[in-house]
């Protein structure tokens, strides 16, 4: 038998079900860091004044320029569309079409 890795949160605990929602609810949580970062970073006051911003999840910080706009973008892209399959696989919903609207 192997070493087993700590686990303080007791996800090794939690039935499939249940980790597929802790992932949904953490990739949401950074879904709407990110989107907060995009707004500053585009913002008009951030245009003129802000030249970057801390993304703080509470497990990681980032900081992120307006030259990361675009990465921020694609990031954003991505984690709508995981979040959306998740939805779809955990409470087998319709595909969602998601239009940002900038």
């Amino acid at each position: 038998m192997g070493i087993l890795l700590d686990d303080p949160d007791g996800i090794g605990n939690l039935t499939g079900k249940q980790y597929w929602e802790v992932q949904l609810r953490n990739k949401k949580v950074l879904l709407q860091k990110v989107q907060e970062g995009i707004l500053h970073l585009s913002s008009a006051s951030g245009a003129n004044n802000i030249v970057s911003y801390t993304i703080d999840t509470g497990q990681d910080k980032q900081t992120v320029t307006r030259a990361d706009l675009s990465s921020l973008k694609s990031l954003e892209f991505n984690l709508q569309k995981e979040i959306a399959a998740l939805e779809m696989q955990l409470y087998n919903n319709a595909p969602r079409i998601i239009q940002p609207g900038y």
